[in-house]
């Protein structure tokens, strides 16, 4: 189930628009000895907090993830769905 949950989509609309270079740098290339910086790990926890997916994409993700395929849409019906 995606509803309620962060989404793991590791893309490029998966984050807010970069900040200056600066602040780039200093989210993606700070050394602290162990893992991630903790400022660096909490920007992306906000980023991926803050994201949220559309009706459209919660309903058509439940059509196509049908176990029985014979409930699953056809091409044509998916590519006239409302998410796209």
């Amino acid at each position: 189930k995606v509803r309620g949950s962060r989404p793991q989509l590791l893309d490029c609309s998966s984050f807010p628009e970069p900040l200056d270079d600066g602040e780039m740098k200093s989210m993606y290339n700070t050394d602290s000895g162990v893992g991630d910086s903790a400022e660096g790990m909490s920007r992306l926890r906000a980023a991926y907090t803050a994201r949220k997916l559309s009706d459209n994409f919660h309903h058509l993700s439940d059509q196509l993830l049908q176990r029985d395929p014979e409930r699953r849409p056809s091409a044509a019906q998916i590519l006239n769905h409302p998410f796209f």
